[in-house]
């Protein structure tokens, strides 16, 4: 049995104020337009949380396939920490230029050799972990390949997180 790699939950700014205004805030909102380079409405947000000590990196993957939006639709997510993330807690890391990656199936978060399989020529590419500091905050296409190492220090590591999708795009779920 696959190690679930973190704990989720959705649509926390329907739950809690607090998250609604983090959700929705204008800095927040007005980067995402900015870099998408279109009107964008909420899909949802969510919490993620991995426990401490977790032997279970997040696999490298992509969003969108998973998601009921064409794969070609501007998803973007923007992964704001909630207490500092370093490579040690499991810090985001992203394949540049990967987002143009169309024809690749659903690779699932636990799957460590989903992604050797279905893509082998991403073995190649370099990885850019970005530890964070709280309260900052990375955006990526639905599209991008990324993935969280295991969280081996004590504490754990929490962040939100928003997506945003085109406002014209066509929910298909």
């Amino acid at each position: 049995m696959l190690e679930k790699p973190f704990i989720k939950k959705n649509n926390i700014w329907c739950q809690d104020e607090i998250m609604r205004e983090l959700t929705f805030h204008p800095n927040l909102t007005a980067m995402a337009t900015r870099l998408a380079g279109t009107k964008l409405r909420i899909w949802h947000d969510h919490i993620l949380a991995k426990m401490p000590e977790l032997s279970a990196p997040t696999a490298l993957h992509q969003d969108l396939v998973k998601w009921p939006y064409d794969q070609k639709s501007m998803v973007l997510s923007a992964w704001i920490s909630l207490q500092d993330t370093t490579v040690e807690m499991g810090c985001m890391s992203f394949l540049s230029g990967s987002h143009k990656s169309m024809d690749v199936r659903d690779i699932h978060t636990s799957d460590q050799e989903g992604w050797k399989k279905k893509t082998p020529d991403l073995q190649c590419w370099p990885r850019l972990a970005i530890p964070l500091q709280v309260g900052d905050c990375t955006f990526h296409h639905g599209m991008t390949f990324y993935s969280a190492g295991a969280n081996l220090s004590e504490r754990w590591r929490v962040a939100h997180v928003a997506i945003f999708v085109d406002a014209s795009a066509a929910y298909n779920g």
